[in-house]
């Protein structure tokens, strides 16, 4: 009977200490060139709003253009910057796919998470290197929220994080701004 408790501690224990040695990544972190969303695509967008257009991607940076409402500017890159990295916990093992291949994660250890690449997929954190294009099924899909029991992987923290587009407007001048949501035609049809 004790053996049985003590292995029963050691199953609870083991993966704490394994979640607490694990120092994560390095923050800010960021992702150059990401568009953070399924079919998300940099191109022609139409301001719903007016959007103050920036020098540098800093929110205190001075304002170098505003875009006013139903204007179309061209959307030329973005950074999604990472300030706080997510964490996904697994109770199990599991084969992680990505796009740098496959990923093998012991119970217990834990995944940051980076930034959401839309449809399921992120980009990661995992033992010091980045991985992309994740599929998150494990701990992101609708019955994990339900039944998170019934996944091998919990979500214990998500992700803060902003991205930043770089603009151009007609008159040619560039610029960036932090609220890409207030733009139509983001996406690709």
């Amino acid at each position: 009977m004790r053996v049985a408790v003590l292995l029963a501690l050691a199953a609870i224990i083991v993966p704490v200490a394994a979640q607490r040695q694990d120092p994560g990544p390095k923050v800010p972190f960021e992702d150059e060139g990401a568009c953070p969303f399924l079919r998300c695509t940099y191109g022609d967008w139409v301001a719903k709003a007016a959007i103050p257009v920036r020098s540098e991607r800093r929110a205190n940076a001075s304002v170098t253009f505003q875009i006013a409402a139903g204007e179309t500017v061209t959307s030329l890159t973005g950074v999604v910057v990472t300030t706080r990295a997510g964490r996904v916990g697994y109770r199990r093992s599991e084969i992680l796919t990505t796009a740098e291949g496959d990923v093998e994660i012991q119970s217990g250890e834990l995944l940051h998470l980076l930034a959401s690449e839309g449809g399921g997929f992120w980009t990661v954190w995992f033992k010091g290197r980045v991985y992309h294009e994740l599929d998150g099924g494990a701990f992101s899909n609708a019955g994990c929220k339900i039944d998170p029991g019934r996944c091998p992987a919990n979500i214990l923290q998500m992700p803060q994080s902003v991205w930043w587009v770089q603009v151009r407007n007609t008159q040619g001048q560039i610029g960036w701004t932090n609220e890409p949501d207030k733009f139509d035609n983001r996406s690709a049809r």
